[in-house]
């Protein structure tokens, strides 16, 4: 190293970049690894379904998006859930009345996205910044039509292009106006219709709110009320129905347009437009019920998007939340997962590509300030590295090992290095293994951060039954004493009753002469820790070790005994104090 670069010394605040790819440009912009994934995404033709990027909390779904605007600077448009005043949505009484008596919203969360992304998309697209130059584009748009009535002389178009023009004068006034307030304007426009078609919202509750609970009441009473029991729920099911026959006929009017609007403006192929969305999985609405039904008329729309043939809508995704999703869509009649699973552009990660990535961050690092000669991890780091009492690998084998095979985690982990390397120009076996205790740390905190929604106090679960334990050992080797003490500590905390965790523990401690339940509670927490990826799992002797991903994503509790074999990540072998046994 030092003949390569010199005066070369680690100085304090040095960094591979940041964990978070919006606050890493300086880095993105000259060491983005190119894996193939943002050709897919561009590409208009044989590629034109990818359009979901899926992949875990620090996989690249965020560098992926942002490249392809870099390539493309003037074709992308970044959609920012947060500016959308989507909270707005959740709080109607009309959707909240509407949602609790069970009625289909979906096809309005659809025209919602589709209303909200056709507009941002003409506005940019014709620069409509006032409403002189909104009149101007209906000028325009409209003369298209016309030109194009006169060409192809059929009547189905005419009736077509219509609609388009009728789509635009009925929601004209927003183009101009920023995103939050076209969110709300489709809202109150579907709230009036609804008011108009049944009822404003005390008449709206009492025709379908007021009957749940009175009919439960009446369930259990003698027979005599049996046949008016009937009889009430009959009269609830017919009036339930007729609303929904309302808002299917409001919302099919509207959604009618849409698109076609889009492919006929959008009819320059040397001029693509790309619509982007990412950080779905913040806290962009407080509503989680909202929130995921508004994740599926998301999707949704990115499916139906595909028509248009010189546009595509990119949705970035978390797979935990793709699978949250999925597992509330599996219980709904017509819901079928295999319509999405085209669409998606899985991210994942080889040693190579990591190594590769590595590289280009180190060399960006040090030519900024020292050298124009190439430096890569092989120069700063140790070649080899062995822990007390343990094997001798290559020291990037080691890292390798203490990651998910995501970016983030490698970059996380020699930052933490760096730190520890600071006035020296390498960094050696001891700061290497003191800086691994750290790291460590943060993966566990950085774990329950990303699954929170799943599993509340998750690190408290995690440390309660993996501290301490080997690396590997066999499911049934965790005791009746440790499930005890764990259930102990779970039943007498305040962790959020929706977690599955706190209420298999819950169970446990109430249950009563079940002599199987504790199989069958390690065989849960083991599906859980796997689907988070704090273990790895081998369910038969001469099967490989199983570790989450977009090919395993879970196992069941059910093909999990006592007999599998639980391996624990290395990345948090430090912070549970495992001990190192000999690899299979």
């Amino acid at each position: 190293m030092s003949n390569k670069s010199g005066a070369f010394v680690f100085v304090k605040h040095d960094s591979i970049g940041a964990n978070d790819a919006d606050m890493d440009d300086h880095f993105l912009r000259d060491c983005f690894e190119d894996t193939g994934d943002v050709d897919v995404l561009a590409d208009l033709n044989k590629s034109k379904n990818k359009c979901i990027v899926v992949g875990r909390t620090g996989a690249g779904k965020t560098a992926l998006l942002s490249e392809l605007g870099r390539r493309f600077p003037d074709r992308v448009i970044r959609v920012r859930p947060e500016t959308l005043s989507l909270n707005y949505v959740s709080n109607s009484n009309t959707i909240q009345l509407l949602t609790r008596a069970g009625l289909n919203l979906d096809p309005f969360y659809k025209l919602l996205w589709r209303h909200v992304l056709a507009v941002t998309v003409l506005q940019i697209q014709f620069d409509i910044a006032n409403a002189d130059a909104q009149k101007s584009l209906f000028t325009r748009i409209m003369e298209h039509f016309e030109s194009s009535d006169v060409r192809q002389r059929r009547q189905h178009e005419r009736k077509r292009h219509k609609r388009v023009v009728e789509y635009l004068s009925r929601w004209g006034s927003s183009f101009f106006e920023a995103p939050d307030v076209r969110t709300q304007e489709v809202t109150k426009t579907f709230e009036r219709q609804i008011e108009d078609e049944v009822g404003d919202d005390s008449t709206l509750s009492a025709m379908i709110g007021a009957d749940a609970a009175s009919l439960s009441a009446n369930i259990g009473q003698s027979d005599a009320h049996s046949e008016t029991t009937v009889e009430s729920h009959q009269e609830v099911v017919r009036v339930q129905k007729k609303v929904q026959q309302a808002v299917d006929s409001i919302l099919v009017q509207q959604l009618s347009g849409i698109v076609d609007l889009l492919d006929e403006v959008l009819d320059d192929p040397q001029k693509p437009v790309y619509l982007t969305v990412d950080r779905l999985d913040e806290d962009w609405v407080v509503d989680d019920e909202v929130r995921l039904r508004l994740l599926k008329g998301l999707l949704d729309t990115a499916r139906e998007f595909v028509r248009i043939r010189h546009c595509k809508l990119v949705v970035a995704l978390r797979l935990d939340l793709m699978h949250r999703l999925f597992r509330k869509l599996r219980s709904e009649t017509g819901f079928q997962e295999d319509k999405y699973k085209s669409l998606r552009v899985p991210l994942s990660w080889n040693k190579r590509q990591l190594e590769s990535l590595l590289n280009k961050r180190i060399e960006r690092l040090v030519r900024d300030r020292y050298t124009k000669q190439r430096v890569t991890f092989e120069d700063i780091l140790p070649a080899r590295v062995r822990p007390q009492g343990t094997r001798r690998v290559s020291t990037i084998d080691y890292m390798m090992e203490r990651t998910w095979m995501r970016p983030r985690d490698l970059i996380e982990f020699l930052n933490t290095c760096i730190d520890a390397a600071e006035g020296t120009p390498k960094i050696t076996k001891a700061m290497l293994l003191e800086s691994e205790g750290r790291y460590s740390l943060r993966c566990l905190r950085a774990l329950a951060e990303e699954w929170h929604g799943d599993f509340p106090l998750l690190s408290h679960h995690i440390k309660l039954l993996l501290s301490q334990k080997p690396s590997r050992f066999v499911l049934g080797k965790i005791t009746a004493e440790d499930v005890m003490n764990w259930a102990l500590e779970c039943d007498q905390s305040d962790a959020n009753p929706r977690s599955r965790l706190h209420e298999m523990a819950v169970r446990y401690c109430h249950s009563d002469g079940d002599s199987n339940i504790e199989q069958r509670i390690r065989a849960q927490v083991a599906s859980v820790f796997f689907r988070v990826g704090v273990v790895g799992l081998k369910l038969v002797s001469h099967q490989r070790t199983l570790w989450a991903g977009h090919d395993v994503p879970n196992i069941s509790p059910a093909e999990i005994d006592d007999t599998a074999t639980v391996a624990i990540h290395p990345a948090l072998w430090r912070v549970l104090g495992t001990v190192e046994v000999d690899f299979d």
